[in-house]
């Protein structure tokens, strides 16, 4: 596989994977917010690996792909965490007006 296809491989991998992470958490979240503090902290750790579990098959694959991919990968977490930020900066500047 060229440089290229595996670049997209690994970026293609992340952001679905981080997709998927990301609504199982915000459903999690959702259920835990009804709960008491203590109830929804256990709620959420018993939920960790479930979501870490997502990751397994995505970083075995672009490990087998070869070292291009898991750099796409990477980018993919980092783009991922960076659109993140600046959604939540958005919000938090809409509700300071």
């Amino acid at each position: 596989m060229s440089a290229v296809g595996q670049l997209l491989t690994g970026l293609g991998l992340g952001l679905l994977c981080t997709a998927v992470h990301l609504v199982v958490l915000r459903r999690e979240l959702w259920v835990a917010e009804a709960l008491p503090a203590s109830r929804a902290r256990g709620r959420l750790l018993r939920g960790l690996p479930l979501r870490l579990l997502l990751w397994t098959p995505a970083i075995a694959l672009v490990a087998h792909v070869g070292a291009v991919a898991c750099a796409g990968l990477a980018l993919a977490l980092w783009l991922g965490r960076w659109w993140l930020v600046r959604r939540a900066e958005r919000r938090l500047a809409g509700l300071a007006r």
